[in-house]
């Protein structure tokens, strides 16, 4: 009906967990085989195998988008992603050999989040790099229902409602291009926006943006420049395997 009556050429399954039950998966791939359209989804990557992206590579998906989140196996752990660095790395494997292309989502942030947990990330990108079509990083938020949200205390947070650098400002809860100072010192936070930024033009480096930073909107950009300008002394210490990577 859709493709009778609007035109449709393909669709997106917008939501984590179309792979949560593979049988599910088999029985649409086989049923949409025949209609020729083009379709993407989102899955986590311990949920994915050969035979389920062989069958939805048929059925014509082009792309699967991976909650990869860090290439740090510690802030895994810290955010009980309930996930391995190695099924990340598999999946983007078994993606690529089955024809269909990856993006994966990145946070940045994590508490606990440092120079390591940041260097480790680059690393593990530098290693799947070229299993990869696209990446969206994104910074950590406590997003309000979320268990980091509702054990402030657990994660040593601050501007939350009743803690410390609370505004009344509902709308710092967004999660594009945010930088609000969400937990540690005022040390803790210019140590962890410096590793952003960095992170931030390894991604841009490979896997540049649509969108240059003076067209999205204005979210104490000026600040966050400020902070990773007065750090670029200590960007230029990184490991050697990441500066060259910066230059892929």
């Amino acid at each position: 009906m859709l493709i009778a009556e609007y035109g449709i050429e393909g669709f997106a399954v917008v939501g984590n967990d179309f792979i949560l039950s593979q049988s599910n998966v088999f029985d649409i791939a086989e049923n949409i085989e025949g209609l020729e359209l083009h379709w993407a989804t989102l899955s986590r990557v311990d949920r994915v195998d050969d035979s389920v992206l062989a069958a939805m590579k048929k059925s014509g998906c082009y792309e699967v988008e991976y909650g990869v989140e860090s290439g740090s196996q510690r802030i895994l752990d810290a955010m009980d992603k309930r996930a391995t660095i190695e099924q990340a790395k598999h999946a983007l494997q078994a993606t690529y050999d089955a024809g269909i292309k990856s993006k994966v989502f990145l946070v940045h942030g994590y508490p606990g989040e440092d120079d390591a947990s940041t260097t480790e990330t680059m690393r593990f990108l530098d290693e799947v790099g070229h299993l990869i079509e696209r990446v969206s990083l994104f910074r950590f938020v406590p997003l309000p229902g979320t268990y980091v949200y509702n054990n402030p205390n657990e994660f040593g947070l601050r501007g939350l409602p009743g803690l410390p650098g609370w505004d009344n400002d509902w709308g710092r809860f967004h999660i594009h291009h945010n930088h609000h100072h969400w937990w540690g010192s005022e040390d803790d936070f210019e140590n962890l926006t410096r590793s952003f930024w960095r992170l931030w033009e390894y991604v841009e480096a490979r896997w540049p943006s649509k969108f240059d930073l003076q067209e999205l909107p204005a979210d104490q950009w000026g600040e966050q420049r400020q902070i990773i300008t007065r750090a670029n002394s200590t960007h230029a210490t990184q490991p050697e395997e990441i500066e060259n990577a910066n230059r892929i």
